[in-house]
């Protein structure tokens, strides 16, 4: 099954790339140096940073990385938010935040990154103070707001699709002491290698059991036998809940 090359993964890195096109050019030939800037020759330093960050994200375009997204955005939050647009910086901040929380499934280290994540955004507004208090502390105010918003919606959507995922299978997300997002390796499971291609292509390439049955020529009522077997393995009961498992890991033959 071909796999689609668009996704809203690409557009958002297509859409950031044209965004920071124009921030290169705006931030070099228009803007000049900020006086008020405690980043020395922001008017050279402030282009080179915003031309990084659009090869990072054409980068990203071609092949899609959650953490070098991620990093683009932390980095430009703390580039604008010293450059005098502290409300953009502010919102691209609580927008990376956002994306983090949707992308991992909550367990404690999270809370230590989310900490840290938090001390180095409060240092860069700290760090705009030549701006003037006045700025410094409307900066405070709106990363309070942004901060209370975006967490209203993640609780908001945590809540409407927390039905779909069974307690036994959010309690055991943690298979093995590998964590969700990180690779998993299908043969630490005693699965056969036909169990192997089986679970392939039924979570990443999307193929229902009779899609799967005249691809390796086998019969149907093989195939379910088959995923009986690796429901056992995984501590689930249908395919499903092995769907809402699996899909949290990056799954490896």
């Amino acid at each position: 099954m071909k796999k689609r090359w668009i996704t809203t993964e690409r557009v958002v890195a297509i859409t950031a790339s044209l965004f920071l096109s124009f921030s290169v050019v705006a931030s070099f030939f228009f803007l000049g140096e900020d006086p008020n800037c405690i980043i020395p020759r922001s008017d050279l330093f402030a282009p080179v940073i915003h031309g990084l960050c659009l090869i990072l994200s054409i980068i990203c375009i071609f092949k899609p990385a959650f953490k070098l997204e991620f990093s683009i955005m932390q980095i430009e939050a703390i580039l604008t938010i010293n450059v005098g647009y502290q409300y953009m910086g502010v919102f691209l901040f609580y927008g990376s935040m956002f994306l983090f929380l949707c992308q991992q499934v909550p367990y404690r280290k999270t809370i230590y990154a989310i900490v840290n994540f938090l001390l180095i955004h409060l240092i860069s507004i700290v760090m705009s103070y030549r701006h003037g208090l006045a700025i410094t502390f409307l900066t405070v105010v709106c990363s309070v707001f942004y901060g209370a918003f975006f967490f209203w919606i993640y609780t908001i959507l945590k809540q409407k699709f927390e039905c779909f995922t069974p307690a036994h299978i959010e309690k055991h997300s943690l298979i093995n002491g590998v964590r969700p997002g990180e690779p998993l390796v299908l043969s630490d499971y005693n699965l056969t290698e036909r169990q192997k291609h089986f679970v392939i292509d039924n979570i990443k390439e999307k193929l229902a059991y009779k899609d799967i049955s005249e691809k390796y020529n086998v019969s149907i009522s093989t195939v379910k036998k088959e995923f009986t077997q690796i429901f056992d393995i995984f501590g689930v009961t249908k395919s499903e809940e092995l769907h809402i498992l699996l899909l949290q890991y990056k799954l490896v033959e």
